[in-house]
């Protein structure tokens, strides 16, 4: 019988893999590009499948050039554009009239979501994830208990003067 020589199996291997990679690969990017289609969302680039922009923006950061990371990007799609960092699809305001709109917006219109690996260890129901009246019940005893400790020390600074 006809034998294989060894040192041919392993490249008769290489071409299958990297074939089956490629056909995942692809399925995997046709998937995500069907679940924004349709959908209102501004220009801008995922980056790299899973991780996205992060690697590019988190070297700018340490950089100090954060501002210039973004000046580049509004540049090129205008003050509002899509990325994806630290794993989560994400929209950039970059602009007075933007800011103003986030700023201004009620819970209904616009609320914050932080990443689903920062919901997973900081739980989701932390001050950061509630919006509207279920914020308003949390923040109102931290905001007594500073105002109460200010109240104390402008008393002692008084006294303290006499």
């Amino acid at each position: 019988m006809f034998e294989a020589p060894q040192d041919l199996i392993l490249p008769s291997l290489v071409l299958p893999i990297v074939t089956l990679i490629t056909i995942i690969l692809l399925i995997n990017f046709r998937l995500l590009r069907r679940n924004y289609e349709g959908k209102n969302i501004p220009p801008g680039s995922f980056g790299l499948p899973f991780i996205g922009e992060t690697l590019s923006f988190v070297k700018a950061q340490k950089a100090d050039r954060g501002s210039q990371w973004i000046e580049k990007r509004v540049s090129r799609y205008g003050p509002i554009f899509k990325t994806k960092l630290m794993g989560s699809p994400t929209v950039i305001v970059a602009g007075q009239a933007g800011h103003k709109y986030v700023f201004t917006a009620d819970g209904n219109h616009l609320s914050s979501k932080q990443p689903p690996s920062i919901v997973k260890i900081s739980g989701k129901n932390n001050i950061f994830e509630l919006t509207g009246s279920r914020y308003q019940v949390s923040i109102n005893p931290i905001f007594r208990a500073i105002f109460y400790v200010i109240d104390r020390l402008t008393m002692f600074y008084d006294i303290c003067k006499i």
